[in-house]
């Protein structure tokens, strides 16, 4: 899937089971909603005799679904502020920022997947498939110099934009999180179900794109840019 994405010679539609399970993160309501609305969107065709439901159907509301899941990201109050009395013009500007960081790493994603080095899994070569963050060094946000980081991690955690892959790894001897997109967003994001790659940052670099995530698509693709140049120019 991955292969024909890069090469853009063929749409490519998000359907079947593979698809129906792949965007399934938590939320056994959002499945039946979206199995409804297929069902229900193909009433005339299940009258005429057609028992499927159309791949291009499946696909428009797979994406549909993520895009109503960007807008509810937007609309998200401050975690951290829910017991206070909220003020509407900066829980605009939160849900906000909390779209921007999502569609920032989309198009992180995104740059892997159509740009980006091929690379070895399994003994086969695709393009880099992630929309899961996996933190390089010590993962511990400061309460206080941090505040405004940890509001919006916080914010992307409680409104499952983000959720908390708990297997985690042992890296570089001390247990690192990993975080991963909801799967509901993958098909709006036009990226696949893989789950072999991640998007390595170090915790400093997490805290940027969580500040400044309109900066963090040039510093990313400038930073892999540098490392691929460095990788040709070794003389073995």
């Amino acid at each position: 899937m991955a292969k024909v994405m890069r090469g853009k010679k063929k749409k490519v539609y998000y359907s079947g089971i593979e698809s129906f399970v792949g965007v399934w993160s938590s939320d056994i309501r959002m499945m039946i909603a979206m199995f409804v609305e297929m069902l229900r969107e193909s009433r005339p065709e299940f009258k005429k005799g057609n028992k499927l439901v159309s791949p291009y159907l499946q696909d428009k509301i797979f994406k549909q679904k993520g895009g109503e899941f960007l807008d509810f990201a937007e609309q998200v109050p401050n975690p951290m502020s829910l017991e206070k009395q909220i003020n509407l013009e900066k829980n605009i500007q939160f849900g906000t920022h909390l779209r921007t960081i999502v569609e920032t790493f989309i198009l992180i994603c995104k740059y892997e997947m159509m740009e980006g080095k091929i690379v070895s899994n399994n003994s086969h070569s695709n393009p880099k498939q992630a929309f899961r963050i996996e933190i390089l060094d010590h993962f511990e946000f400061d309460p206080q110099k941090d505040e405004i980081a940890l509001g919006f991690y916080e914010g992307l955690i409680r409104w499952h934009i983000f959720l908390q892959d708990r297997r985690g790894k042992s890296l570089r001897g001390f247990h690192t999180p990993r975080l991963f997109m909801n799967r509901l967003l993958i098909p709006r994001a036009k990226l696949t179900f893989s789950e072999h790659d991640n998007i390595h940052l170090t915790l400093s670099e997490f805290k940027s794109l969580l500040l400044k995530p309109g900066e963090f698509v040039k510093y990313y693709k400038e930073k892999r840019n540098q490392i691929n140049k460095k990788q040709i120019k070794i003389n073995f």
